[in-house]
C-alpha cells in the first residue's frame, strides 16, 4: 500500500516537468501533424458528401422514372379487363365484391 502511494506521489510530481521538456520544434511538429490530419479529414468528409449527393440524385432520378414512365427494361403494364366491372350507372348487389361507385 505504501509503495503504491509513493509511486503515485512521484508520478504526480514528475508529470508537470515532463510537459516542460517539449521543445518549440516538437510543438510545431505537433501543430503540423494536427493540420495534416484536419486537412485529410476534410478531404474525406467532402468525398463522402459528394457520394451522398450522387446517391440521392440517383434515387430521385429512379423515382422520376417510376412516376413518368417505365424504364427500358420493364415489361408493358398488364392490361385491365373490363369484364369484371359493371357498366356505369348499374348498381351491384350487396353481396357482390365488384367495385362500383353505386354500391
Amino acid at each position: 500500500m505504501h509503495k503504491l502511494l509513493r509511486a503515485s506521489l512521484a508520478l504526480a510530481l514528475a508529470a508537470p516537468f515532463g510537459a516542460l521538456a517539449d521543445t518549440p520544434s516538437e510543438i510545431e511538429s505537433l501543430r503540423r501533424e494536427i493540420e495534416t490530419m484536419r486537412a485529410d479529414y476534410e478531404a474525406r468528409l467532402q468525398a463522402l458528401e459528394r457520394r451522398l449527393r450522387a446517391a440521392e440524385a440517383r434515387r430521385v432520378s429512379a423515382a422520376l422514372v417510376r412516376v413518368d414512365g417505365c424504364p427500358e427494361t420493364c415489361a408493358s403494364p398488364p392490361s385491365m379487363s373490363t369484364a369484371s366491372v359493371p357498366p356505369p350507372g348499374r348498381a351491384c348487389s350487396r353481396g357482390s365484391r365488384r367495385p362500383t361507385s353505386t354500391c
